[in-house]
């Protein structure tokens, strides 16, 4: 199976990442970097077979060739006409959208699966993760305040949360003042 991923939610996206990843060893990964790394010796590798195990995942980050700003890959198209059942790969846009009319992501979609990362609910996070503690909106909306809605450093500021809380389970503002770190934003305007 073949994917791709996109979105400005790096956090949601990594998630996503690590569920399709946690089955396999580390040595039957690969990742690439498309703007460094050669088209055809990534795809040499998708059409090689695992020396460890039956199955394994190519990661292809930056794999901009599915926006606008990306020329066509006729060897690309190729391969996932005919891909290597064996290997999943994993392609990873870090933009808001892909470019829909382009054959390649018209291709993709129809032999693979595209995932789109670009909601950011800051509270839905803060809810899934401390759902096991007390914690008031109030106490909610200032963390969101004090950290911002970035969602891998509102991430790691739970974490420190979770970490001091885990005895007692009830987060209060106080808590929340002592424990996490003020992001400042800075506005130009």
């Amino acid at each position: 199976m073949n994917y791709l991923f996109y979105g400005n939610n790096a956090y949601s996206l990594k998630k996503e990442l690590s569920s399709l990843l946690k089955d396999n060893s580390s040595l039957n990964v690969s990742k690439y970097n498309m703007e460094e790394d050669d088209l055809g010796n990534i795809l040499n590798d998708a059409l090689t077979m695992s020396l460890f195990e039956e199955n394994k995942i190519i990661v292809c980050e930056n794999a901009i060739m599915f926006t606008g700003l990306g020329k066509a890959e006729p060897q690309l198209e190729e391969y996932l006409n005919n891909p290597n059942p064996n290997t999943t790969l994993i392609f990873i846009v870090n933009n808001e959208k892909v470019d829909e009319r382009k054959k390649i992501t018209k291709l993709l979609r129809k032999n693979g699966v595209v995932k789109e990362f670009n909601e950011t609910n800051p509270k839905s996070l803060i809810s899934e993760r401390l759902k096991d503690y007390q914690i008031k909106p109030t106490a909610i909306n200032l963390l969101i305040d004090r950290v911002g809605s970035n969602m891998d450093i509102l991430n790691n500021e739970i974490n420190k949360i979770i970490l001091y809380k885990n005895e007692d389970k009830i987060i209060t503002d106080e808590d929340i003042v002592n424990l996490t770190h003020k992001t400042i934003d800075t506005d130009v305007f």
